[in-house]
């Protein structure tokens, strides 16, 4: 159910304001940092097959050829992020 507020201020005579019920529920919080971290995941691997070097050490990119596996990588990580 949503509640609707209104807030007066100088500048404008009446604000409505909506609190949605259920937006920082903690399976919406665990749901969003796993994405989160699967992208950033899949962008550092990405970027390490363009450099040629491991950015992070437990993230290997030895076997990814930059184009076009890494490319495609690096375009899923930043649409996740």
């Amino acid at each position: 159910m949503r509640k609707t507020v209104l807030i007066a201020n100088s500048n404008y005579p009446m604000i409505k304001r909506y609190n949605v019920t259920g937006a920082r529920q903690i399976n919406n919080i665990v749901v969003s940092s796993i994405i989160f971290l699967g992208a950033f995941g899949f962008l550092i691997v990405g970027l390490s097959s363009y450099f040629g070097v491991n950015v992070l050490p437990f993230l290997s990119a030895e076997g990814i050829v930059f184009l076009p596996q890494g490319f495609v990588m690096c375009l899923y990580g930043s649409a996740g992020i």
